[in-house]
C-alpha cells in the first residue's frame, strides 16, 4: 500500500525549506575545489547538476561550461545563433546571465525569449523538432523519429521519475505547454512593438489556446 507522507497537502514547514538567498550568495562567491570530483563539472544525460551551497554548481561553473561551447563551435566552424532558455529553478536566472555574458564577449548571437518566459521544460522545448516530424516528415507522432525526440527529451527527468510514467503525463504535458507560450506571447505583443513581430505569430495567443483545446495540439500550421 502507498503511504501518505504527512505534510502532504499542507504548507511546507521553514525547517525543510532552501534558503534562496544563500543559494544565490554562493552561486556566485563560492569557488569550486578542483581536487574534490564531486565538485568538478560532469555531464550525464541531464547535464550538470548540483547546489551552489555544495560547491557543485556555481558561477565559475557555468562559466567554464560555456566558454567549452564557444570553444567547440568554433573549432567545428560554428557560427550559428545558440537558443538560450531558462527554468525555474532559483539559480536559473542568474545562470542564464552569467551564460549570455560568455557568449557576447565570444561575438556568439544568443536568441531568447522576448516575453521572459521561463521553458515549461521538457515538453515545451520539444514542440518545434516534434511539429517539424509531424508537418515536414509526415510523422503521425507514432514514428520511430518522434519516438526517439520524445526519449531525448524525456530522459533528463528519469532521474525522478520511470519513463513510463512520464510518457503517460505526455499528453496533459503538450497542452499545458501550449497555455505555457500563449501567455509567453501575450507578454511578448505587450511589451514589443507589432511592427517587429511578423504577421502570423501576431495570431500566437489565441491559436496557442486553440491548439491546448485540440484534439491535436500540434495541428497548428506555424511552428511557433
Amino acid at each position: 500500500m502507498p503511504t501518505i507522507h504527512p505534510l502532504a497537502g499542507q504548507p511546507a514547514p521553514d525547517s525543510v525549506l532552501v534558503d534562496i538567498d544563500a543559494l544565490r550568495r554562493d552561486y556566485y562567491a563560492r569557488e569550486p575545489d578542483v581536487t574534490d570530483a564531486t565538485q568538478r563539472v560532469t555531464f550525464g544525460t541531464s547535464g550538470h547538476r548540483g547546489s551552489s551551497l555544495r560547491g557543485t554548481f556555481s558561477e565559475a561553473h557555468i562559466l567554464a561550461i560555456t566558454q567549452a561551447i564557444c570553444t567547440y563551435r568554433l573549432t567545428q566552424d560554428v557560427t550559428g545563433p545558440l537558443y538560450v532558455g531558462k527554468d525555474t529553478h532559483a539559480l536559473s536566472q542568474q545562470a542564464f546571465e552569467s551564460v549570455l555574458e560568455v557568449l557576447a564577449g565570444n561575438g556568439v548571437h544568443a536568441l531568447i525569449d522576448l516575453g521572459d518566459a521561463v521553458w515549461a521544460h521538457p515538453l515545451t522545448t520539444l514542440r518545434i523538432p516534434v511539429w517539424i516530424l509531424r508537418h515536414l516528415h509526415e510523422e503521425d507522432g507514432h514514428g520511430p523519429a518522434s519516438r526517439r525526440a520524445l526519449a531525448a527529451g524525456l530522459d533528463p527527468w528519469t532521474d525522478r521519475c520511470d519513463l513510463g510514467t512520464l510518457t503517460a503525463l505526455v499528453p496533459a504535458a503538450e497542452r499545458i505547454s501550449c497555455l505555457h507560450r500563449a501567455e509567453s506571447w501575450r507578454r511578448l505583443q505587450a511589451d514589443v512593438p507589432v511592427t517587429r513581430v511578423d504577421e502570423p505569430f501576431l495570431r500566437s495567443v489565441p491559436e496557442w489556446l486553440v491548439d491546448a483545446a485540440a484534439p491535436d495540439p500540434y495541428a497548428s500550421a506555424v511552428a511557433r
